[in-house]
Parts: structure tokens; sequence; C-alpha cells
């Protein structure tokens, strides 16, 4: 599966911007937030991504996540899931 060329700019994008460093939202977080807010089932994004259930089971929020399965769980989200959950690491909401 390829990856999101977008999704892999906008993180280059947010790890060179200087002020994510007291006022970001960790990955994590904003992941769990976009789901809930947009209704994204876990099974639905595994599916989507090729990523197993075991693979995320130690994801909670606030805890880190694995970059190279971040990148297919980005891929596999909605766009609008997606903006949202960027925004939220951003601007730290």
């Amino acid at each position: 599966m390829a990856y999101c060329e977008w999704c892999f700019e906008q993180m280059e994008t947010i790890y060179q911007t200087p002020m994510l460093t007291n006022s970001s939202m960790k990955f994590s977080t904003a992941l769990h937030k976009a789901m809930f807010r947009y209704e994204l089932r876990g099974s639905d994004l595994l599916n989507r991504s090729d990523v197993s259930a075991a693979q995320t089971s130690k994801f909670k929020p606030g805890q880190d996540i694995n970059v190279a399965i971040m990148e297919k769980l980005l891929a596999a989200m909605t766009q609008e899931a997606l903006d949202y959950m960027l925004m939220l690491v951003t601007q730290g909401k």
C-alpha cells in the first residue's frame, strides 16, 4: 500500500514547525479524538490500513505510536478526519 503523499508532506511540515514543542498534541491523542468525532471504528481503520490489532493494542491516548504504523493508519483515514486530526496536532487543542 502506498502512503499518501499529502500526508507525508503534512507530517514534514508539522515536524519542522518550532511552535509545536510546547503546544502540540500527541498523534495518538489526536487520532483517538478524530476517530471519536468522525465515528471511525478501529476495526475499519485496521482493515483499510493492513495493520493488525496486535500492532495497535498498546495504543491509548497519550502513548507513543510507531511511525510506520501511524503512517498506515493516516493513509486509511477519510480526508476530513485526517485534516481534523492534523489540525489538533498543529494547534495543540
